[in-house]
């Protein structure tokens, strides 16, 4: 079975992962020189398509597996290499700069209509975009309401 490995993005949109993360106890008798990696596929064209000490990840591989060469060298020019499978994943959500100034809304405003209700102002890692739920940022809530039976009340 091969292995599965995990690379999560940073906040600059990339993920660096070292070679040597992906040993698993290489030895060698006459001992290891160097740990290489390299992508089999490259959306990011970070020129990690080619052996080095390290391999990057960005946000277009986001949600999906990329397999990745390893590759042990031993002191004498000898090799040895391995496939293992990185899944990247982006664990940063986004985040609110600003948000829209509090509005008065009469009876008839739909306050899920985002034309009336406005968005916030965000930034996020692997530009999250927005939605029309009641959710548009995919933040772990919804819009706080509190209306009554007379259409009055708030809503967050």
């Amino acid at each position: 079975m091969r292995p599965v490995y995990y690379a999560s993005i940073s906040g600059d949109g990339r993920a660096v992962v070292d070679a040597s993360t992906f040993d698993d106890g290489s030895t060698d008798n006459c001992g290891i020189f160097k740990f290489e990696a390299r992508k089999m596929t490259d959306t990011c064209h970070t020129g990690s398509l080619n052996f080095g000490t390290s391999v990057t990840f960005c946000c277009t591989e986001v949600n999906t597996s990329i397999m990745v060469e390893f590759r042990v060298t031993d002191i004498y020019g000898n090799s040895n290499t391995c496939m293992v499978e990185v899944k990247v994943q982006d664990k940063l959500p986004p985040f609110i700069t600003k948000c829209p100034a509090d509005i008065t809304l009469d009876c008839q405003a739909d306050y899920t209509d985002l034309s009336v209700t406005k968005i916030p102002e965000f930034i996020d890692n692997c530009s999250a975009k927005l939605d029309s739920s009641c959710n548009p940022l995919k933040l772990p809530y919804c819009d706080d309401v509190k209306i009554n039976q007379c259409g009055v009340g708030t809503v967050t």
